[in-house]
Parts: C-alpha cells; structure tokens; sequence
C-alpha cells in the first residue's frame, strides 16, 4: 500500500505569540517523532524578502507527515491527535488529506474519533483498524 501523506495545522488561539506557537509546534513534533511514522517535518516555503538571502521559510503551525497505510499506524497517529488536542484544551487542529480539511476541536474525544473515521474515509478511503 502506499503511504499516506497529511498535513497538520496547529489552530491559534487569540493570544498566541509566534514564539508559544514555535514552542508548543517543536513539542508536538517531538512527540510524534516518537510514533512509529514515516516521516514529519515543518512545511517549509521558499519566499525571499528584498535585501535578503534566499531560503526556506519555516512554518511553525503545519506539519506535514507521511504515514504507513498499515498496520494500524494511522489509529496510532489519530488517537495520538485526539489525546493531545484533550491534553492542550482549547488548542485547535486541522487535519488535511487530499485538500479536504478536518478541524478538531471542542468535541469530547468519542465525537472527534467518529468525525475522524468519517473523514478519513471520505478523503482517502481509508478505515481504521
């Protein structure tokens, strides 16, 4: 099976600074890097400002992660997601795959998990084990 790559926007809350985003980004990433995925990184954008070097630019809110179709590493990775948005209460994510976006938050983690399987399956067929 081929893997499955998806994006995951952290939400802002009103108060947020681009340094508590940074931070709690680099927490999250620690964390998942710890799952057993393919990969994850930071989306990164080529943008250059006049007078400045060329490079990438870094976007602290998306991660983009690329997981295997099997073996029940996507509802390792979703229920992963459904604790640390529980755990960072408030804190929204958004969930992208194939350009069809999923937004959780504010729902008890029962509800999320079922929007979550609905979605997966809508987007990319795919089931949860």
């Amino acid at each position: 099976m081929e893997n499955i790559k998806l994006s995951l926007t952290l939400g802002r809350n009103q108060h947020d600074t681009s340094d508590e985003i940074a931070k709690l980004s680099q927490q999250l990433m620690n964390e998942i890097l710890k799952l057993n995925i393919e990969n994850a990184d930071y989306l990164r954008e080529e943008k250059t400002k006049k007078g400045s070097k060329a490079g990438d630019v870094i976007s602290w809110e998306t991660l983009l992660i690329t997981l295997a179709a099997s073996g029940g590493v996507i509802s390792t990775f979703i229920n992963f997601i459904l604790g640390w948005s529980t755990r960072n209460e408030g804190r929204s994510v958004v969930l992208e795959l194939n350009g069809d976006k999923l937004e959780v938050t504010g729902l008890s983690a029962s509800e999320q998990k079922k929007l979550i399987e609905t979605w997966l399956k809508r987007s990319g067929g795919i089931l949860l084990k």
